[in-house]
């Protein structure tokens, strides 16, 4: 099972690395945001004996307009597998967003390290208001694909140090106007202190790249000025969390739990 998992992982970081560097015609152009982005976040799990449990997380952006949260359930299949839905509902700097997400996750174990693999189906409705023209709803579907890392460290009798690493990447199988195979990504890490097992305070950071491709630009004379190209937008993170779990001490088997990735 831990060698599945492995080539698993594996599989899906060979896939995502080859189709992330799709159109090697067009040149590349790397761009940062400005400054990255400051969210404070909470979440909380209530658990069932079995290891299913429901979640909550709610994510305050501290430095722009920019407020989330995430109610959903997790329902374990199995020592190994999860099967989840969630309702996302967003407001950022242009637009209300309603999500709803639905996933796969297997869990397992290598020397000592968690191992994560999800696959994610999100539905998503975006509410646009702009001065001068008339709101409208814009519907959009996306697939995403996940593999993390985690392991514990003790640091005494009762608390502990949590390591996790995650990449995540998303197709938006509509999008027709910025056609690359890849559409976004994220990769995080985070380390999280519990003082007891049944909470942690952690700190974590994380790229998110939006890909495009940009279209030729040119000047008044018509001479071109940028040519066609692929544009890959990153925007940084850094944020804070505090994360509570409810029952957790009541878990069967609680070393093979999901991971917290949402």
């Amino acid at each position: 099972m831990c060698c599945k998992g492995w080539a698993m992982g594996l599989l899906l970081g060979g896939w995502f690395a080859w189709h992330t560097a799709a159109q090697n015609d067009l040149p590349l152009v790397r761009v940062w945001a400005p400054e990255p982005v400051l969210p404070a976040t909470f979440n909380a799990e209530k658990y069932r004996r079995s290891g299913s449990f429901f979640y909550v997380q709610l994510q305050q952006v501290l430095n722009q307009r920019g407020f989330s949260s995430v109610l959903g359930y997790e329902q374990r299949l199995s020592p190994h597998w999860f099967a989840g839905a969630s309702i996302i509902p967003a407001v950022n700097n242009n637009a209300n967003l309603l999500a709803y997400s639905f996933n796969l996750s297997h869990t397992g174990r290598f020397n000592g390290w968690q191992l994560l693999k999800q696959a994610t189906y999100t539905l998503q409705s975006e509410m646009v208001r702009q001065v001068g023209s008339a709101t409208r709803r814009n519907y959009y579907s996306a697939i995403g694909f996940t593999f993390g890392l985690a392991r514990n460290f003790s640091i005494g009798v009762h608390s502990s140090l949590r390591a996790v690493w995650s990449y995540q990447a998303v197709v938006f199988p509509s999008n027709s106007l910025y056609p690359r195979t890849i559409d976004q990504t994220r990769m995080q890490v985070e380390c999280a202190w519990f003082p007891r097992p049944h909470y942690s305070i952690g700190l974590f950071a994380a790229q998110n790249t939006s890909y495009f491709i940009a279209l030729a630009q040119f000047d008044a004379n018509g001479n071109m000025t940028k040519p066609d190209r692929r544009l890959n937008l990153n925007t940084g993170f850094i944020g804070l969390r505090l994360h509570l779990l409810l029952d957790w001490l009541s878990v069967e088997n609680r070393e093979q739990a999901r991971m917290l990735l949402y």
